[in-house]
């Protein structure tokens, strides 16, 4: 007898596994799951009808899908650009702000002075170096202090290069540099009666080798032949040493006082030709755009076979040095403000006056408080306000 196969035959379910049901269910949906989990490309593929092996295709060539091949439109959406804002953005208008001259701080009478608060802190920089420097001198002679001495040493290179006045302790321990265990040696220096002032260099000269090592170099440039090479101008050690000692000021106790064959040792650990030496390092670890100069050696060229030459970052800080030893002191001014020497124009006729209290003071959150308006180029200053 023939059975009817126009009507599907019930099998029976009493020999059916309980899970039987999930598992046709897992197989039925396997091609669902794999074009889910599956590349975009790669779907496009699988999707892709393929010539059966009865029909011929000579000119049909399978193509392995992968990102490289994808079209121009989608290849756009990997690959990272810059960003660039669109014209009616307010990034855009951002962007092309006007630069102006930073607003300058108004001069106050005595009498509103007295009654607003005003008070003026001197430049402290000088006083942060000879501290560091005379630091430095007591880990020479000890190997294992060589850390220390090296520490000291980039610190003072580190407030030599800061074109701005350093006002506070903290505010030079917030340098990138400046070793943060120094603190209480920098409190140390300024520490004393009210009525001490501050220690200055005199016009045209410097209180470390670093500052007058650059500027030796420029003014030796400029003034005499130096040495023509294929690498640029260079400079021998001894007219070096000499030009120092001349740009040295005598109360600052830094003269280089050795010969150049004992700075030449490496066992040597002198305070100022280490900084020689630290302007010739990268100094990764501080903000400084290194190295400076180049030492060289060339037999013949004078009697240490050394040989010194001012490379194109030495030259631009050289001679933003050689202009600020010209002016003189700095003139006493609030504990902080924006070093910046232009704003936007939305600033240009506002300056914020923070007390120097805010935060918690210096030893708490002002200086975190200021470097965040210094990133974000506000015009203030911190001062000593009664109001």
């Amino acid at each position: 007898e023939i059975p009817n196969l126009s009507k599907p035959t019930k099998t029976p379910s009493r020999n059916k596994s309980p899970n039987s049901n999930r598992i046709d269910l897992l197989e039925s949906d396997s091609d669902v799951c794999s074009l889910m989990f599956t590349p975009q490309p790669v779907k496009m593929a699988l999707q892709q009808k393929t010539p059966s092996n009865t029909e011929k295709a000579p000119d049909y060539q399978l193509t392995k899908k992968c990102p490289g091949f994808l079209s121009s439109s989608s290849s756009k959406l990997l690959t990272p650009c810059a960003f660039s804002p669109p014209l009616n953005s307010p990034m855009a208008t951002f962007a092309a702000k006007r630069k102006v001259p930073t607003p300058s701080i108004p001069a106050l009478s005595n009498d509103l002075i007295n009654e607003i608060g005003g008070k003026l802190y001197p430049d402290l920089r000088h006083n942060f170096i000879l501290a560091l420097t005379c630091h430095a001198r007591k880990f020479r002679h000890n190997s294992y202090q060589r850390a220390s001495f090296d520490a000291a040493l980039r610190s003072v290179v580190v407030i030599s290069m800061h074109l701005s006045p350093i006002r506070s302790p903290e505010a030079a321990r917030r340098l990138k540099g400046v070793a943060s265990h120094f603190y209480e040696i920098l409190k140390e220096s300024v520490a004393g009666s009210k009525g001490k002032k501050p220690y200055h260099p005199k016009k045209d000269k410097f209180s470390c080798v670093a500052s007058a090592a650059l500027v030796a170099l420029l003014d030796m440039e400029e003034s005499s032949e130096p040495m023509n090479s294929t690498n640029g101008n260079s400079f021998p050690m001894e007219d070096l040493i000499q030009n120092i000692n001349r740009l040295i000021d005598t109360r600052s106790n830094a003269s280089l006082n050795q010969t150049a064959e004992q700075y030449m040792d490496p066992d040597n650990l002198d305070p100022g030709w280490g900084q020689v030496k630290k302007l010739c390092a990268t100094n990764a670890n501080t903000d400084l755009d290194g190295p400076f100069i180049k030492e060289r050696k060339k037999k013949g060229a004078c009697p240490s076979g050394v040989v010194f030459e001012l490379l194109e970052a030495g030259r631009e800080m050289a001679k933003k040095l050689r202009d600020l030893a010209k002016k003189g002191p700095a003139e006493p001014g609030p504990l902080r403000q924006l070093p910046n020497n232009t704003v936007d124009e939305e600033f240009g006729n506002v300056t914020m006056s923070m007390d120097h209290r805010e935060g918690g003071g210096s030893s708490k959150g002002l200086h975190t408080m200021c470097d965040q308006l210094d990133i974000r180029g506000v015009p203030y200053v911190v001062r000593e306000l009664k109001i």
